[in-house]
């Protein structure tokens, strides 16, 4: 299998992975599935919010960490939700999601090693390389359970937020407000 350069270089950043293409692929597609679930939590800060989306995106893209992220549209669910209903079940879909994205920080920050016998173990990004046998064995399974984890969570938000989309300002009305640069 030829790997292009980009993703060559995004093997070599998460460690040994060189050798195991296969795992390479499904942590690109665990990143790839990040991006979509960070659209939805603008959308569904949004919709609680009824805040246009380019300010629900400016004030989530402010916040760096996930968890962060989260916890603000926690927060917001909590005073802003329209319904009890709503809120128990974005909150529990915000707990989801909270930890697959710690599961996901895991894998994509963590430092990879393949072993001689083609074993891929993971030492988790909070600890040092030199931590000797505290890595963990990683199945591929693990890792696709994860992508499937991760594309049902954006599902399940889509379907909790579509009926408030329409409460949503038009983003239009904000680009006409926004200063130029």
């Amino acid at each position: 299998m030829q790997l292009s350069p980009f993703l060559q270089q995004s093997i070599h950043t998460a460690g040994s992975l060189r050798s195991r293409p296969d795992y390479a692929l499904e942590l690109a597609e665990i990143a790839s599935r990040s991006a979509p679930l960070e659209h939805w939590l603008v959308l569904a800060f949004a919709a609680v919010t009824r805040i246009p989306y380019l300010v629900a995106e400016k004030a989530i893209h402010s916040m760096t960490n996930m968890q962060q992220k989260i916890a603000a549209l926690r927060n917001m669910a909590d005073d802003f939700s329209p319904t009890e209903d709503f809120r128990q079940s974005i909150v529990k879909l915000l707990d989801r999601a909270r930890k697959l994205s710690s599961r996901r920080a895991t894998y994509i920050h963590g430092y990879w090693i393949v072993r001689g016998d083609g074993r891929v173990t993971l030492l988790r990004h909070t600890e040092h390389a030199h931590s000797a046998g505290r890595e963990r064995h990683v199945p591929i399974s693990d890792m696709r359970k994860l992508v499937d984890e991760l594309g049902q969570a954006c599902a399940d938000l889509e379907t909790l937020i579509a009926p408030l989309r329409p409460l949503v300002p038009l983003d239009a009305d904000m680009e006409a407000r926004r200063r130029p640069r």
